[in-house]
């Protein structure tokens, strides 16, 4: 990862979630759940509740394929087990095909998640599943298809930005001509996403994902909060080594595009440190 990347003393950033998706396991029973979660220090599992659907990220300028359901030919989980970690800052996630890991931040303690935190995490994981499901087999972590970063930021609306536009106007630059033309006051709620391109040597290799909404109001200080989404996905093709560098691709490319899309005004309220 790029230490010379944007960095903030105080990101508004509240959620990280690093993903692997894999070559699926062909029968992932609860016993396999229940060895995985005896090799994870600290966690237990907690809950098991429906399988995510597979990511799917199509080469440029290709539509998203319609997802036809996958056949059942084994007697496996088609769940996902959910693991707590003792301390609750940390959640782990596996499904027949997906390992992940969630780390929840505290602004107020300016405890804030970092990829430094979850991808030693992650890497613990899915070396206990590659271990439950046992050596010699052609599925599982070992075999990645895809990685995935995803940043959540809550972010509440600069002093003077009483509305939803006005909010996003103030907080993102491709919104800042709503501050010069704002719409009608009667607009209550607004939207924005965006998708980009990530290269690779030259080549495509996956795209980082927008998602900006207004979700709610600070009734004690009578201002819009903005919601910021950021996910990026590298596919494992095109002579990438290892998951590590794939992440350190994921990660550079959400974190200079929060940067770019973001306000110098917003930026200086975060502390922009570099």
């Amino acid at each position: 990862m790029t230490e010379s990347a944007t960095q903030f003393s105080r990101p508004p950033v509240t959620e990280i979630v690093a993903a692997i998706q894999f070559r699926a396991i062909p029968q992932l029973t609860l016993r396999t759940m229940i060895d995985v979660g005896n090799q994870i220090a600290g966690y237990e599992l907690d809950s098991l509740q429906p399988e995510l659907p597979p990511i799917v990220e199509p080469t440029p300028r290709q539509p998203i394929p319609f997802g036809l359901p996958q056949l059942r030919l084994s007697e496996g989980l088609s769940h996902r087990g959910i693991f707590r970690r003792q301390d609750s800052r940390f959640v782990a996630q596996l499904q027949r095909d997906r390992i992940a890991i969630n780390e929840r931040g505290d602004q107020a303690q300016r405890a804030y998640p970092s990829s430094q935190h979850v991808l030693p995490e992650l890497d613990l994981l899915g070396k206990a599943v590659d271990e439950a499901v046992g050596a010699g087999v052609p599925y599982g972590p070992r075999y990645p298809v895809v990685v995935e970063l995803t940043y959540t930021n809550v972010i509440s609306a600069p002093d003077g930005a009483d509305t939803a536009a006005s909010a996003l106007a103030r907080v993102l630059r491709p919104l800042s001509a709503l501050a010069a033309n704002p719409p009608d006051q009667s607009l209550e709620a607004t939207s924005l996403g965006m998708a980009y391109l990530i290269e690779h040597d030259g080549a495509f290799c996956g795209r980082v994902r927008v998602a900006a909404q207004n979700v709610a109001s600070d009734a004690k200080a009578q201002q819009p909060i903005i919601s910021l989404s950021i996910t990026s996905r590298v596919l494992m093709i095109g002579g990438l080594p290892d998951t590590r560098v794939a992440f350190g691709i994921c990660h550079d490319a959400a974190v200079s595009r929060f940067a770019d899309i973001t306000t110098p005004e917003m930026h200086q309220a975060w502390e922009q440190t570099q």
